[in-house]
C-alpha cells in the first residue's frame, strides 16, 4: 500500500515546523551574530575613514551589512561586483564618490579577508611541516 502524496508531504511539512527552535533559544545566536558583524565591519569603517568617507559608524555598519546580504545573491562568484554596485548605490546617497567606494571595497577585501586568509594558510603549512 502506498501513502497518498498529501500524507507524505504533510509529514515533512509538519516535521519542519516541529524542528524550529523556540524564540528564547534564538536570542543568543542573534546577539552573537550582531556582535560578529560589528567586529567584522569595524575595520572597514576605519578603512573608509582613511579614505575620507564621512558617514556615521552605525549607518556605515548597517549599509555594509546590507551590501553583504545583497552580495550573497548567486549572481557572481563570491558576490564580486554585486557588493560594489550595492555599496556605490547606497553610499552614493551620502555623497560618497564611486571611486572611493571601489577603493574601500578592494582594500577591505585585501585587508579584512585576503591577508588573514593568507596568514592562516601559511600557519597551517608551518603546522603541517611540524607533523611531518
Amino acid at each position: 500500500y502506498q501513502l497518498p502524496l498529501d500524507a507524505l508531504a504533510g509529514d515533512g511539512f509538519d516535521g519542519f515546523y516541529d524542528s524550529i527552535p523556540k524564540k528564547r533559544f534564538l536570542l543568543l545566536p542573534f546577539i552573537l551574530t550582531i556582535i560578529t558583524w560589528f567586529l567584522i565591519y569595524t575595520p572597514n569603517f576605519f578603512i573608509a575613514k582613511a579614505l575620507n568617507v564621512n558617514i556615521a559608524y552605525l549607518t556605515f555598519i548597517f549599509l555594509f551589512a546590507i551590501a553583504t546580504i545583497i552580495a550573497e545573491l548567486p549572481i557572481t562568484i563570491s558576490g564580486l561586483g554585486v557588493r560594489e554596485a550595492s555599496l556605490i548605490a547606497m553610499l552614493g546617497i551620502f555623497g560618497v564618490e564611486s571611486a572611493k567606494v571601489m577603493s574601500l571595497s578592494i582594500l577591505s577585501i585585501i585587508i579584512v579577508t585576503a591577508i588573514p586568509a593568507l596568514t592562516g594558510f601559511l600557519l597551517s603549512l608551518k603546522e603541517h611541516e611540524k607533523k611531518d
